[in-house]
């Protein structure tokens, strides 16, 4: 209970009645290790998670999401238009978690609206950032068409990517 496993094997049937089932041939069941060291997050961190997702426009955006949790686990998932497609699970060092946490709290990010959504320019991407820090939650959906969001969510879109590297999955644009 509780081991991760990858489970594989080819599918032989698929029954999509009222229970539906698959039965493979040649399944096979592979145990795996803990792909990260997570660490135990620090009281402070408890219940931490700060993500960032930026969506595809109609050109080259790179679009993806980068979420880094209190205990350091750092979860990149690449969809378009990035050298690194696809769910990878690294670590956070404890000094870019407290620097992610330093430039949130610099922010008023937990009193700015839900979304900055007006469509002044078109054809730009978006960014949803979602952050729990303290027992607060808020998560903001910001389209880069909209001149009324606060300068300083962009900064903060930017400082995430930044601080966790992102660039490195990205690759050169």
């Amino acid at each position: 209970m509780g081991q991760k496993i990858r489970f594989g094997g080819t599918i032989d049937q698929v029954d999509t009645g009222m229970n539906f089932a698959v039965w493979l041939a040649n399944a096979n069941v592979t145990p795996l290790a803990d792909p990260v060291g997570v660490r135990t997050a620090p009281p402070e961190w408890q219940g931490l998670g700060i993500s960032l997702e930026r969506t595809r426009c109609y050109g080259f955006c790179p679009a993806y999401r980068v979420t880094v949790y209190g205990n350091g686990l750092l979860v990149w998932e690449g969809d378009w238009f990035v050298q690194t497609p696809g769910v990878h699970m690294t670590t956070a060092s404890e000094d870019q978690i407290r620097q992610l946490v330093a430039a949130v709290e610099a922010t008023d990010y937990f009193n700015w609206k839900d979304r900055y959504d007006e469509q002044s320019i078109t054809d730009l991407p978006s960014a949803l950032t979602a952050i729990t820090l303290g027992g607060k939650r808020h998560s903001i959906y910001h389209y880069h068409g909209d001149q009324n969001a606060p300068a300083a969510l962009k900064t903060l879109e930017d400082q995430i990517d930044t601080i966790l590297g992102t660039q490195q999955w990205i690759g050169p644009q």
